[in-house]
């Protein structure tokens, strides 16, 4: 391994161990990289709303836990980022892994499909809310999109959002 590789291997083991902070949190990364090596398939094949419906979950949490919340998103993006170490980012398979979990969480997630302009044509993006806020996403990098749809935490379509003012 060349020494720019090792060095970025490292990093990567650094931030996994400051993320996990506890068996359970290492329980469910773990729950969460099988979705993260699955999802890229899935979505090529699901529309996307029978997708979403099948990534929606029961809720197993009696009540809420922003501590809980916080590390799903924290989670949800570090295991997306193990499974594709080398691929390009892609916001849909992350925020299905933290949508699933959120749900799981009694969060009540709202799954967020919106759409810009850009300079080579339509770009989208997917991003989750909890409670309006962005789960993952800043809310600056979200406000440049424009709500196309959106899911709520049982999988069936919600209504539009309201753009982000920018």
């Amino acid at each position: 391994m060349s020494g720019v590789g090792a060095r970025h291997a490292i990093g990567r083991v650094r931030r996994a161990a400051a993320t996990i902070e506890s068996p359970a949190d290492a329980v469910l990364a773990f729950r969460m990289l099988g979705w993260a090596l699955v999802l890229p398939v899935l979505k090529t094949v699901t529309p996307l709303d029978t997708l979403v419906r099948f990534m929606s979950m029961r809720r197993t949490r009696a009540s809420r836990d922003a501590e809980v919340e916080r590390r799903i998103g924290s989670l949800a993006s570090l295991t997306h980022r193990a499974a594709g170490a080398g691929r390009r980012d892609n916001c849909l398979e992350r925020s299905l892994i933290a949508y699933r979990y959120l749900c799981a969480a009694s969060a009540d997630p709202v799954l967020v499909v919106g759409a810009r302009h850009g300079p080579d044509g339509v770009e989208g993006h997917v991003w989750v809310t909890v409670d309006g806020q962005p789960a993952q996403d800043d809310g600056a990098g979200i406000g440049r999109y424009d709500p196309v749809t959106s899911f709520e935490a049982d999988g069936c379509v919600g209504p539009v959002p309201v753009a982000t003012p920018r």
